[in-house]
């Protein structure tokens, strides 16, 4: 029989044990804006819990590419680093998963407001009906596994922006049997008066 999808506390537990490698594909219709591939790495830092909620510290990083692969406008940025931290916290009662932005400038990494909450969906094949919804990537297969002894979990999450909103999308692939994480997606989709811009993100374990 197989077993039941994680809970958010075992998901961020699977989450915290590797070093992910991260692609990223940007589109922009921002001719200054970055469109192609970065690649990085992703990983979760269990930070200090309290009885009602417990923070994982979520830090990407990577290096931007060649003068050749940026628009005019970030070419001084060639070859640098880029990186990004977000709070991923979890409440015990009722348990639920959300993601914090990090207080600029906060060296104890502290949660400053709100990104969004997970709406979490376990049938990998949930109908999108609404043109404003958007559904994360398949999660890349691993080499060895058939498809049909993993399955996938969704969540999903909203965050306004000023006149700017934010859709992300999460895809997590388990072992059917294991409830081991294979791997997983996200997909963050802006759209507003001056901006689209669709973020697509595969990790895999290192």
């Amino acid at each position: 029989m197989a077993a039941s999808y994680p809970t958010p506390a075992t998901l961020l537990k699977f989450l915290s044990g590797p070093t992910w490698s991260l692609t990223r594909n940007l589109r922009s219709t921002n001719k200054n804006e970055i469109n192609g591939q970065l690649l990085g790495t992703a990983t979760f830092t269990n930070l200090v819990a309290s009885d009602e909620e417990q923070d994982w510290l979520y830090t990407e990083s990577g290096q931007f590419p060649t003068s050749s692969a940026l628009p005019p406008a970030l070419a001084g940025m060639a070859s640098a680093t880029w990186s990004k931290k977000y709070i991923w916290r979890l409440n015990n009662a009722p348990s639920e998963l959300s993601a914090w932005f990090v207080k600029v400038g906060s060296s104890s990494n502290e949660a400053d407001y709100l990104f969004h909450k997970f709406d979490f969906q376990s049938d990998a094949n949930i109908s999108i009906n609404s043109a404003e919804q958007y559904a994360a990537p398949v999660p890349i297969l691993p080499e060895g596994i058939p498809s049909d002894q993993t399955r996938v979990l969704q969540a999903r999450g909203d965050h306004l922006c000023i006149n700017d909103m934010y859709r992300t999308s999460y895809a997590f692939r388990f072992h059917r049997d294991t409830n081991e994480l294979l791997s997983w997606s996200s997909l963050h989709v802006v759209r507003g008066p001056a901006k689209s811009q669709e973020i697509t993100n595969h990790y895999i374990p290192q």
